[in-house]
């Protein structure tokens, strides 16, 4: 039977698999590697994309990695939790959410466990669920919807728990994948404002193509990074500043209109006309990622860049599957 490793173990050992694989990428010709730039803004989906080629293309998730991913997803439960609570410090029990906090190797004490079960058996919790977009993760429902599964300390993170993970990418991270007996080397650049200045030193090195991923569904969302900002229009002044870089040439623009699950229910609720003024179809998300589409055509009409484009939901495996078959 095999033990479950100790968060400390398990971090030690991603870390023995990372130093493994990171060998084994140098003895690859990098003249026969295909190189792709995975880019977007912050909280756009980039991360997601690369977990599903971890699954379908790499080794999957490996159990040392489960644990990690356990973790991570602890973090994830108290940072929307946190959120949601901000305007109920009076609720039973909500303070010691609030003053929780964990370490980078810590799961959320088994005697919070019980707290934070009955504070999402609160219907005012779970109207908050759906309301409060901008405050929360937009996978939070699917933690915080059932968290006592979460909490159970037999729990192991499952491929979809994986995939709906929020991770902030933080720095540059190098994924080589072999496809068709093709290296991909996959190039994913954190997508936060204030770390997109490091995305030039990619632009140089022989890229065949560009992966642009952003969130369709974020119309109505504001940028964590500058709360007075709409977070879908950052994203198209993002591509348009791509596109026109003189240093930037690769081969083909891959973009994907991602979150398109969210984006479905959301306009439910939200209509787009309310958000985005040049906007003038109807709430049919077909109507609306035509629109958002034509936008990034025209940023392209005068590029001889080849284009291609994905509705994508980033978490759908099968999905996945296919886009990923369609873009080799």
């Amino acid at each position: 039977m095999q033990m479950e490793l100790t968060p400390k173990e398990a971090r030690e050992r991603s870390k023995q698999i990372d130093n493994f694989l990171a060998e084994e990428a140098k003895k690859m010709d990098p003249t026969k590697m295909c190189l792709i730039l995975l880019l977007g803004p912050g909280d756009s989906g980039k991360s997601t994309v690369l977990k599903q080629m971890t699954l379908l293309h790499g080794n999957g998730f490996l159990p040392a990695e489960r644990n990690m991913w356990k973790i991570k997803i602890h973090h994830n439960i108290v940072k929307n939790m946190q959120a949601i609570l901000q305007d109920k410090t009076n609720l039973e029990g909500a303070k010691k959410v609030l003053d929780l906090q964990l370490g980078p190797e810590d799961l959320i004490p088994i005697e919070i466990h019980a707290v934070i079960t009955e504070i999402m058996r609160s219907p005012a919790i779970q109207r908050d669920l759906t309301t409060k977009l901008n405050v929360l993760e937009d996978t939070a429902a699917y933690y915080l919807s059932r968290v006592e599964n979460f909490l159970e300390p037999s729990y192991s993170p499952t491929d979809e728990d994986i995939l709906n993970c929020r991770q902030k990418t933080e720095s540059v991270t190098e994924t080589i994948f072999k496809i068709q007996n093709v290296d991909w080397k996959i190039v994913d650049v954190a997508g936060q404002r204030d770390k997109r200045g490091k995305w030039a030193s990619y632009f140089e090195k022989g890229v065949k193509a560009i992966i642009f991923v952003f969130s369709a569904a974020s119309y109505n969302q504001q940028m964590e990074e500058s709360p007075t900002e709409n977070r879908l229009i950052d994203a198209i002044k993002l591509f348009q500043s791509l596109v026109t870089n003189p240093l930037l040439q690769p081969l083909a623009y891959i973009v994907f209109l991602n979150k398109c699950d969210l984006l479905k229910t959301r306009m439910k609720t939200h209509p787009v006309q309310n958000y985005l003024t040049d906007y003038t179809g109807n709430e049919s998300p077909v109507v609306y990622l035509d629109f958002l589409k034509a936008k990034f055509r025209t940023i392209m009409e005068k590029t001889k860049f080849r284009q291609y484009y994905h509705r994508t939901t980033a978490t759908d495996t099968n999905l996945m599957r296919k886009v990923i078959k369609d873009i080799k």
